[in-house]
């Protein structure tokens, strides 16, 4: 289940976290951390794009889950989540292919 969200969480959960934890009620603790694409014909120097955690999200785990964080650092790091923002990133220009 994804804590948060209406289709696939668990209406109960969502309500406990929302009443005792001060989950907003847009808030959907789902986080695209690393999208990799491999070099191909529209892209051929690959992609490879990360995103921190939100801070919102980063501080629930510090408090409600410190084990959970912890014990998943070292597979984090590995695969290139960063938890923490530690330089600054360039955002792109997208465009709508017509």
């Amino acid at each position: 289940p994804i804590l948060g969200d209406t289709t696939h969480g668990h209406s109960k959960t969502n309500r406990a976290w929302k009443e005792t934890r001060n989950l907003p009620g847009e808030r959907i603790c789902l986080h695209l951390a690393r999208m990799q694409i491999p070099p191909n014909d529209e892209i051929p120097n690959g992609l490879d794009v990360s995103c921190p955690l939100m801070d919102d999200m980063l501080e629930m785990l510090r408090v409600y889950a410190p084990d959970v964080l912890e014990n998943a650092q070292p597979k984090l790091k590995e695969e290139g989540v960063l938890l923490d923002a530690d330089r600054e990133y360039e955002v792109g220009q997208y465009t709508i292919p017509e």
